[in-house]
């Protein structure tokens, strides 16, 4: 297994450590290089980094591509990697597809017309607090997030793919369209609250993502909480500390890895986020 990382945050403390675990080779651009000589977390990965110049010298060499950039960057390198003629085994991409629901629309049909395998970072499905939105009723999800300095990233910008719904929620989207939670009963957005119910045949899920001056994750069942963390992943994520989101995704590399390729239904999933966007209440 050789792989390509396109992206040089995400790209390199997230994938790097996940796909060492699989990967004999690891292919990376010489820009990364002065990233990883400066986290000493990550230079114990240098043993399988081959470090290139030219994407024109190794691409031959490439079974399987990661793509962790910004959403528009995203779409870019994509669309670049999926006109040549090479045998990919798997493209694994990140989430929110591309900044909007149409780019996004785009992205998908480009891929299927490619007939390689691909797959987006949706990795919430993987959690194990996931059990409870189908086994008990009533379920009140509250997600804060503190703004730090970087607040004027393009992951707060919601015309570039950030923002409440397109960074944070999305994950909630298509966790709520994967378990049938598809009618909208409340979907209400401020520039630093946003509150989205959703429903199934029987069930209703409370979802509030907010801005706040603290990280906190909480999970209510007719208002008791059964769970409370800083964050979905259920530990602190600590700058120049392995991220804990890699066990995470190693779960999910390896379900791609290990199943048959079955193609999952983004397209619905995304007319579905449009839907969400389309009848959105946004209050000032």
């Amino acid at each position: 297994m050789n792989t390509i990382i396109f992206g040089s945050g995400f790209g390199l403390y997230g994938y790097l450590p996940t796909i060492a675990y699989f990967s004999q080779k690891i292919f990376l651009n010489k820009k990364y290089k002065k990233k990883i000589i400066n986290k000493k977390y990550l230079k114990i990965y240098n043993k399988k980094i081959i470090w290139f110049d030219s994407l024109e010298t190794i691409i031959h060499k490439i079974d399987y591509i990661v793509i962790a950039q910004n959403p528009k960057s995203q779409f870019k390198t994509a669309n670049k990697i999926l006109k040549r003629k090479n045998n990919f085994k798997h493209i694994f991409l990140e989430k929110p597809i591309s900044e909007n629901p149409n780019k996004s629309l785009m992205l998908i049909k480009n891929l299927k017309k490619s007939n390689i395998n691909y797959s987006f970072g949706f990795i919430f499905k993987y959690l194990n607090w996931v059990k409870f939105l189908n086994k008990k009723n009533d379920i009140s999800i509250i997600w804060k997030i503190k703004k730090k300095n970087y607040s004027k990233s393009w992951k707060f910008k919601h015309s570039d793919g950030g923002g409440l719904i397109r960074f944070y929620g999305i994950h909630f989207l298509k966790l709520f369209y994967d378990l049938s939670y598809k009618k909208i009963n409340k979907n209400q957005l401020t520039r630093t609250t946003w509150n989205f119910y959703a429903q199934n045949k029987k069930k209703i899920i409370k979802l509030l993502i907010k801005f706040d001056n603290k990280d906190e994750f909480i999970i209510k069942n007719f208002d008791r909480v059964i769970l409370n963390s800083s964050n979905p992943f259920l530990k602190p994520i600590k700058k120049n500390k392995l991220d804990p989101r890699i066990h995470t995704l190693k779960k999910y590399i390896s379900n791609k890895l290990s199943s048959r390729f079955r193609e999952e239904k983004y397209l619905n999933f995304i007319n579905f986020w449009k839907k969400v966007e389309k009848v959105l209440i946004k209050k000032v």
